[in-house]
Formats: C-alpha cells, sequence, structure tokens
C-alpha cells in the first residue's frame, strides 16, 4: 500500500494517513462490485498484489508467451535503467548515409572508449549511492542496502547487460563496476547483412532497397539481414528482464537496439524507431515517473568522438 500511495498520482497533496485511509476505502468500493471468476472452463488471468501472484488457466499461444510473463515483471518500483552505447572501438572510420561509423566486430576499445568506460563507471556508481541511500534506514544495522553502503559495494546490487560483440563486454568491465556482467546476443546489434561495412563512397540512397527501407523501414529487412521489427522480438526477453529488476540496471549495446529500448519505455511508435537519437559517449537515464510513463534524461560524459568522418547530426538512421 505505501507503495502505491508514494507512487500514484492519485494521493498528491495528501497525508500519509489521508492517502492510505482513502486507499482501503477504494479497496472497498472495488470488493463490492468485483465477480470473483470461478468456472475453469474459460479462459484467465488473475493477479493478486499487483503480480505477487498470478494464478492462470487455459492459457495458451502468444498470451503465455509474453503477456503473462510481461505481467510478473512488472512493478511500481523507483529503479532507474540506464542506457549506454558501448565504447568507441579502435580503427573506426565515418560510415555512410545509415551508418554513423563503421568498424570491425571484434576490434577493441580505443583510448576514447576506454576514457568513457571510466567515465560511465564512475557516473553509475555514484548513481548507485545516492539510490542506496534513499532507501536505507539507518536504524537498522543489519539492513543489505546500508550495509552494501556502507561498504562501498553498491556496484553488486545493479544488473548489468551486454551485446556479445567484444567491445560492448569491454565497455562494462573497464568501468569497474563491480558487479557481474552478463552478455546475451539478444543484445547484439541489427544484423545489416551483405551491407555490412559500406563505407562513406558507398552511396546507399541509390540502392532500390534503400527507397524501400525508407517507406517501410520497420518491416524491411537489410539484404541478407534483419529488420528492426526483427529486432523488436528478439528484445522481448531482454525487456522483461530489464522491467523485473527491483533494482537499478545498465544495458550497454549498440544504436539499433537502444534505439527499440527507447521507443519501448517512452511509448514512442515502432515505425519511428528509426529516427530515435542515441549519442555517443552518453548515458540515457530513465526514470519512472509516478504517472506510470518513464522520463528520459541525457548525460554526455564525453563532448565529442574523434573518429574520421563521424557526423551523428546529419545521419538519423543509425545501426552500428
Amino acid at each position: 500500500m505505501n507503495q502505491k500511495i508514494l507512487n500514484s498520482p492519485d494521493f498528491q497533496g495528501l497525508s500519509h494517513d489521508e492517502a492510505l485511509e482513502s486507499l482501503k476505502k477504494r479497496i472497498e468500493n472495488y470488493q463490492k462490485i468485483y465477480e470473483t471468476i470461478d468456472d475453469d472452463r474459460l479462459s484467465y488471468i488473475k493477479l493478486f498484489n499487483f503480480s505477487s501472484k498470478i494464478l492462470t488457466n487455459k492459457i495458451y499461444g502468444s498470451v503465455s508467451k509474453s503477456i503473462v510473463p510481461a505481467l510478473m515483471a512488472w512493478h511500481i518500483g523507483t529503479r532507474p535503467i540506464w542506457l549506454a552505447r558501448c565504447g568507441t572501438p579502435v580503427g573506426a572510420v565515418g560510415g555512410s548515409e545509415i551508418f554513423p561509423f563503421i568498424a570491425p566486430k571484434d576490434a577493441p576499445l580505443s583510448e576514447e572508449g576506454l576514457m568513457f568506460a571510466q567515465l560511465l563507471g564512475e557516473f553509475v556508481n555514484s548513481r548507485c549511492k545516492t539510490w542506496y541511500s534513499n532507501r536505507v534506514d539507518p536504524s537498522h544495522n543489519n539492513d543489505e542496502d546500508l550495509v552494501r553502503l556502507n561498504d562501498g559495494r553498491v556496484g553488486a546490487g545493479f544488473k548489468v547487460l551486454t551485446s556479445t560483440v567484444p567491445r560492448a563486454y569491454q565497455t562494462a568491465v573497464a568501468a569497474q563496476f563491480g558487479a557481474k556482467v552478463e552478455q546475451t546476443p539478444n543484445l547484439n546489434p541489427l544484423d545489416v547483412g551483405v551491407m555490412n561495412g559500406f563505407g562513406s563512397s558507398d552511396k546507399v540512397s541509390d540502392l532500390e532497397w534503400y527507397q524501400v527501407w525508407k517507406e517501410k523501414p520497420l518491416f524491411t529487412r537489410f539484404p541478407g539481414g534483419e529488420s528492426y521489427a526483427d529486432v523488436v522480438s528478439r528484445l522481448e526477453p531482454c525487456i522483461t528482464d530489464v522491467e523485473q529488476q527491483m533494482a537499478p540496471v545498465l544495458v550497454i549495446s549498440h544504436v539499433s537496439v537502444l534505439q527499440v529500448l527507447v521507443a519501448y519505455f517512452l511509448r514512442t511508435p515502432m515505425d519511428q524507431v528509426h529516427n530515435i537519437q542515441i549519442p555517443m559517449n552518453s548515458v540515457l537515464e530513465l526514470t519512472p515517473a509516478i504517472d506510470g510513463k518513464w522520463g528520459l534524461h541525457i548525460h554526455r560524459l564525453l563532448e565529442e568522438t574523434h573518429i574520421p568522418g563521424y557526423c551523428a547530426t546529419s545521419q538519423k538512421d543509425q545501426t552500428n
């Protein structure tokens, strides 16, 4: 009940006691009109105490695959979610119209990339300390969050997810979070197929495929590769994983993946996902708002990138 009172806009301007009394009366009124489903011939999902317990009956197919895990993951906690592109790799150069830069997938982090990773580690650890300090109760000496805060082990309390591309994992390791880093191929960048490695001299806009892609960017696959819709589909378990976390979460990935994640949390139409800007050397901080939505704040940790020929402002469609 306290979580509901603190996070719902319905109780703004009320004292804690007034809000609690209002919530109890609301529950009583709900109970007067609620009808319990007890006919097991029907398909139904029952939630108890906001997904603390879920009962399903005759639920199959896409509902069981997608909706039930989502209902189990959603909660009203106040943890932040941080999204960041991996650090700049060695050998990166300016790309074509829709690729801001190109670099070998196995390229290690450059000096700039390592510097960004260090700043990312400092940013996240600072944010974690603030988040834990707002949660702990000093009167309980055995409180897990208080012990972690006093010992300086705040990094052990949050989740770090990266793609399997080396520079993403290296960014997390170089940041020295103190947390376990989990790699998943679901966070790998959009597969651009035969267009991988297209440079500044390759005129993508002259290709017939490009004109089709501009009209239907969500469902048009790159030749021999994926579409944004494919990325949306494979990100579903990752989104569920991020949603269910009660502590802060950091995702280090690539533009196409982060575009989809931002679109999901900000409720941006998916057919506009390719237009979302994901700046380099920055952290996108998502924080839950009291109206059930998410706020976005961008923290630029390095002012610019030194990739030759890179110009993100003129290239909205980014897949690196």
